[in-house]
């Protein structure tokens, strides 16, 4: 693997990891306090930001088993879009 694709694929890491991490705090926050002050489950959309993170991480992987689920993210997603 050349140190370009190498680096491009920890950036893409770095993304998914972030969209992953915020996630986690909301989900992490709604078992604390419970729904959020204007009555929402969560701040954000939890669902969407573990898929672009799952999405993301097959596209690191590359592995061609996984083209299916991208598939699928791929048009949920394009839903929120």
């Amino acid at each position: 693997m050349i140190e370009e694709e190498l680096a491009e694929r920890q950036r893409i890491a770095v993304v998914a990891a972030s969209q992953a991490s915020d996630a986690l705090a909301d989900l992490l926050r709604f078992a604390t306090e419970g729904p959020t002050s204007s009555g929402f489950t969560f701040d954000g959309d939890v669902v969407e930001l573990l898929l672009d993170a799952a999405k993301l991480a097959i596209m690191i992987t590359r592995m061609e088993e996984n083209n299916d689920v991208l598939d699928a993210i791929n048009q949920r997603l394009e839903g929120w879009a």
